[in-house]
């Protein structure tokens, strides 16, 4: 916007973030498989260890996907899911 004497200054740029859950994981501690269900396909799913290596990553082709974490050790878990290379929600796991 334009001041009436010609001046103008810039807003700051916001990150603006909406609670809108994309995926669900059940259960939650779990031993040898997770569940994932989506309100979308075709999402990229990558499952961080605490030390942020990338230890798992598959594409949910469907609105829900069967993942296998027994090789993973006992800890916790992020799991983050991409639309189009976009970060579109994330969650925490616990591996028992």
């Amino acid at each position: 916007e334009v001041d009436r004497d010609g001046k103008y200054i810039y807003s700051p740029v916001r990150f603006v973030k909406f609670n809108i859950s994309i995926i669900t994981i059940s259960p939650n501690p779990a031993s040898s498989f997770i569940k994932i269900n989506s309100s979308i396909e075709n999402l990229q799913i990558n499952i961080f260890d605490v030390t942020g290596r990338k230890v798992i990553s598959q594409l949910l082709n469907s609105s829900s996907a069967q993942v296998n974490i027994a090789s993973l050790p006992r800890g916790v878990y992020t799991v983050i899911a991409y639309n189009n290379g976009t970060k579109a929600d994330a969650k925490k796991i616990v591996k028992q």
